[in-house]
């Protein structure tokens, strides 16, 4: 499922953790979080959006932070999708380390 968090900040519904822009969760994972009330509100409100399609897009790269679903596509992926997480990491690489 393709998740997508419309804010700058993390957040997290049954244990699985959102990055802001495109997330991809497992479905079960995704189900759950859909009964959650928060999580609905949420979805009610515009800050996250469930994604009709599962299909992970070289578009839908430009928008993820998650190095582990990077990595995973730049080896499993289209031929373009592939490209794409590979340039996406080595951008998230160049960013300046924060604290926190």
């Amino acid at each position: 499922m393709k998740i997508k968090l419309n804010t700058e900040t993390l957040y997290t519904c049954n244990g699985v953790r959102l990055m802001p822009g495109i997330n991809v969760v497992p479905d079960e994972k995704g189900e759950a979080m859909l009964g959650v009330k928060a999580f609905k509100h949420r979805v009610d409100q515009g800050i996250i959006e469930v994604l009709s399609s599962k299909r992970v897009t070289a578009k839908d790269v430009a928008e993820m932070y998650d190095a582990k679903e990077l990595e995973r596509l730049a080896d499993e992926g289209t031929k373009a999708v592939k490209e794409a997480a590979a340039q996406r990491i080595a951008e998230l690489q160049q960013l300046p380390e924060t604290e926190g």
